[in-house]
């Protein structure tokens, strides 16, 4: 995690879908994928 900085913008892109999937919430970052509910 230590050069975490550079790999941060495709790495963490994975993690934040993971960590958001799992709050019942998405981030459109991909084109498939559901935009964020705030009502969930």
């Amino acid at each position: 995690m230590d050069k975490g900085s550079e790999a941060d913008g495709q790495t963490n892109s994975f993690l934040d879908i993971n960590e958001l999937e799992t709050k019942g919430c998405f981030v459109p970052r991909l084109s498939f994928e559901t935009p964020c509910s705030p009502e969930n």
